[in-house]
């Protein structure tokens, strides 16, 4: 675990919440370092974010610069998406893979298996989000993902 926020709306509730977590980590035998840590920060940058009692916000200086790599890429994407995709036998001998990604509309995955160079793909799996989950964090569709993906997964992997 590399950060923590912890966040209420009340100075009670807030220390409430920071002895519930100290303790799970000591439980947990987990550690931080005390120079790291903040309390009571107005605002956070937390992954390209600001977040603050106003809400959420855009990092400005976090750079959306479009360039050849995003070219190269967007044309494989194209060319993946144009060629008709091979559904292959699950090879029970050999360990199975699933890939998930959470953008924002919805979860989709696949299964698949390494087969010298080749990746063969196995399953597939998508689900679009209702409108209250398309409200969830980066994180918490990625995590909806890798578990609603599971299911998928335990069919082949028993």
């Amino acid at each position: 675990m590399d950060d923590l926020i912890c966040c209420s709306s009340t100075l009670e509730g807030h220390i409430s919440l920071l002895e519930n977590t100290f303790q799970a980590l000591q439980a947990a035998g987990l550690t931080f370092k005390p120079s790291k840590v903040q309390l009571g920060p107005k605002e956070v940058k937390y992954l390209g974010h600001i977040l603050s009692a106003d809400g959420i916000r855009v990092v400005k200086s976090v750079a959306k610069r479009w360039g050849p790599k995003h070219d190269e890429a967007f044309a494989e994407v194209k060319r993946l998406v144009t060629n008709a995709p091979v559904l292959h036998f699950p090879d029970f001998s050999k360990e199975f893979v699933i890939h998930v990604d959470a953008p924002e509309v919805g979860a989709g995955a696949f299964l698949a298996q390494q087969n010298g160079d080749d990746v063969n793909i196995v399953a597939y799996f998508s689900q679009r989000f209702s409108k209250s989950q398309q409200h969830y964090s980066t994180a918490m569709k990625e995590c909806y993902a890798v578990a609603s993906n599971s299911t998928l997964a335990s069919l082949f992997m028993g």
